[in-house]
């Protein structure tokens, strides 16, 4: 069974607090590589949390094969593999240092047969978080991300995420 998921992940601001988001994502991942999204760029592996990333994003390990899937000046749509559980705890740290931004988490976990949304976007910054279990007719194959709110699925390329507007 794998340990990777599928994850997009959204991220929704005024230019100014998307330019301030933007920003880190010039710097390298945890190994020093220059790559197009990582969790260290955002949040870095801190020494005295003995550089875990579970206690720092949630998950084993910095995400990978990251696609930028929408980059404008008011909204970031990315896709990455991790490893499970979802980067929730990536996504708290984050609504931390960028306060003013939007943050959905959206995942697929082919073999539990769940997906999940994992929000924080209102002005108190409350956390909305529902998992689900596939139904019939909810997954198409494994390359899809549901839409739980429609209960049908979007596919995962780098045209068509959490968003599909041009």
């Amino acid at each position: 069974m794998s340990k990777y998921i599928v994850c997009s992940i959204e991220v929704i601001g005024e230019v100014e607090d998307m330019e301030r988001f933007y920003e880190p994502l010039t710097r390298t991942n945890a190994v020093g590589k220059k790559v197009v999204f990582s969790f260290h760029q955002t949040v870095p592996l801190m020494p005295l949390s003995g550089g875990n990333p579970v206690t720092q994003w949630g998950t084993e390990r910095d995400a990978r094969n990251a696609i930028v899937a929408k980059q404008i000046p008011t909204k970031c749509v990315i896709r990455v593999e991790v490893t499970w559980p979802a980067p929730y705890i990536w996504g708290q740290r984050v609504s931390k240092l960028f306060p003013t931004l939007d943050l959905t988490i959206a995942y697929y976990h082919p073999a539990l047969e769940m997906y999940g949304v994992w929000q924080i976007c209102d002005q108190d910054r409350k956390v909305s978080a529902k998992d689900y279990m596939c139904i019939d007719g909810d997954l198409l194959e494994d390359s899809a991300l549901p839409n739980p709110d429609c209960r049908l699925s979007r596919f995962l390329d780098k045209h068509y995420l959490l968003d599909n507007t041009e």
